[in-house]
């Protein structure tokens, strides 16, 4: 892949564009499988145990 801002400047082939699109879509199914999950059910406060999982996560 081109640098990020020749990225922005339109320098991306259409193979590039595919590729990006469908790591995007398993990216997106993957954060919705998460998203779904049965544990969420039990959680009262959303934004503070994602903040908490996040933090837990970054060691």
């Amino acid at each position: 892949m081109p640098p990020s801002q020749e990225v922005l400047n339109g320098a991306m082939t259409d193979e590039q564009r595919a590729e990006l699109a469908e790591v995007r879509e398993v990216w997106l199914q993957a954060l919705e499988a998460l998203n779904r999950h049965p544990w969420w059910r039990d959680v009262n406060d959303r934004y503070a145990t994602q903040k908490a999982l996040r933090k837990a996560a970054e060691g």
